[in-house]
């Protein structure tokens, strides 16, 4: 399992304490299902190496800004509705100085996915870098709106 896969759902005991809780009420009939569940899971199967690519990017990002350009632009062409992968292409478009290219991507990472708080923290910092400290403080304040975080009330 990579970490990008489930980086917007992490695991929490409620979470857990939710399915255990659904599982016991279902019924056990002793049905498999295996071609149903194959079948819904073709599209994760097909999108492993994205997501690969994705964390290999994340990890080379600090020292090679230009390798991890390229995974990004690898892994939205296997799944181009993957926010992640966009944020990716963004933190690494900023790395690289080209900061109007890395707002475009993070742009699109929020289309995509506009309630994930990480996001945002990407966008502030873009903003911040382009010298808009009040779009920036913004989107850091939103950020910790959807989920209290370090990052976005230290740059505040």
């Amino acid at each position: 399992m990579t970490y990008a896969l489930f980086a917007s759902h992490p695991p929490s005991r409620e979470r857990v304490q939710a399915n255990i809780k659904t599982a016991s009420t279902l019924n056990s009939g002793n049905i498999r299902n295996r071609a149903i569940y194959q079948r819904h899971i073709a599209q994760l199967k097909k999108d492993v190496q994205a997501y690969n690519d994705c964390d290999e990017g994340f990890k080379l990002l600090a020292k090679n800004p230009q390798q991890s350009l390229q995974l990004a632009k690898k892994a939205i062409n296997i799944q181009p509705n993957e926010a992640l992968f966009y944020q990716l292409k963004s933190q690494a478009l900023s790395a690289l100085n080209n900061d109007s290219a890395a707002l475009e991507a993070i742009n699109q990472a929020i289309q995509r996915n506009p309630a994930y708080y990480s996001f945002y923290i990407t966008r502030g910092q873009i903003y911040q870098a382009m010298g808009n400290t009040q779009a920036a403080r913004q989107d850091f304040d939103y950020s910790n709106r959807l989920l209290p975080n370090a990052i976005a009330i230290k740059k505040q």
